[in-house]
């Protein structure tokens, strides 16, 4: 017979850990030559990227933050990750 504090852990103990994210996203857009025609400009681009925007977790694990960060048994004192935006523009000369 065992003791201790995890002498009575079991099946109901164990919790889905599935979890989706949407770790990156970004888009671009090249200007078309022709609006470039009349400048020093010989190409054009601008875009937007964004990091950690979404974590979906089952409805029993939702009490912790993102299940690849963990500090301390059971996630406790986590931060949530951090959301990036960028913007930027290229322009080749």
């Amino acid at each position: 017979m065992q003791s201790g504090d995890f002498s009575g852990v079991d099946e109901n103990f164990v919790i889905d850990a599935t979890a989706f994210k949407l770790r990156e996203v970004a888009l671009s857009y090249t200007l078309p030559s022709e609006w470039l025609e009349n400048l020093f400009i010989n190409g054009a681009s601008i875009g937007i990227s964004a990091r950690n925007l979404l974590i979906v977790l089952p409805k029993e694990n939702r009490r912790y933050n993102d299940p690849e960060i963990g500090s301390g048994i059971g996630g406790y004192g986590q931060t949530p990750p951090t959301k990036f935006y960028n913007f930027n523009v290229k322009l080749n000369f």
